[in-house]
């Protein structure tokens, strides 16, 4: 890994450290709820927006279009899981509270988080669904940069990396014109 992104990962953890010393008491508390829901969801949001996806064939009895999305969308994934695995043994990137993990770059978490809040925003109008999607993508990163599992670096870089993988994801089930 570059110094420059250590640096700026190291910085970016103590800038923020610092900012919530005021704030300690809460989150002390807070932690485990961020931690314990980000992790459920890191589940919860990629079903849900599959199937949102899947609806509209099952309900109209299309089943093998149903079926050709399904493969599409856990191909997907897969690529997100195994893809995020292999950069992780490429960066070896210690994590902020664990220095003995060489896991940490890019955030598996935040990946799926962003590839579903992507497909979300560019799949479906309205605020709703968007905001949504905004706040299970924030919640799925508080509950791994509160414990200090990630630092801002590994968040970003598997936010980006999501993004990408969402757009494929909206690229390939979106009606061709």
């Amino acid at each position: 890994m570059g110094p420059m992104i250590n640096f700026i990962g190291d910085y970016s953890t103590l800038v923020l450290r610092n900012a919530s010393n005021i704030l300690t008491p809460s989150l002390k508390y807070l932690t485990p709820v961020f931690e314990n829901a980000g992790d459920v969801l890191q589940y919860a949001f990629p079903t849900i927006v599959g199937l949102a996806d899947l609806y509209p064939d099952l309900r109209q009895g299309n089943y093998y279009e149903a079926a050709k999305k399904a493969t599409i969308i856990c191909t997907l994934i897969l690529i997100q899981n195994r893809g995020g695995l292999f950069l992780k043994n490429i960066f070896l990137k210690p994590r902020p509270n664990f220095p003995d993990q060489l896991d940490s770059f890019p955030s598996g978490h935040m990946m799926i988080a962003a590839q579903c809040a992507t497909r979300v925003f560019l799949a479906y109008s309205g605020l709703a669904p968007r905001s949504l999607a905004v706040v299970i993508a924030a919640t799925i990163g508080l509950g791994r940069y509160l414990p200090g599992r990630h630092d801002v670096v590994d968040l970003c870089g598997g936010a980006v990396l999501g993004a990408g993988l969402g757009v494929l994801w909206n690229y390939f089930l979106s009606p061709k014109i």
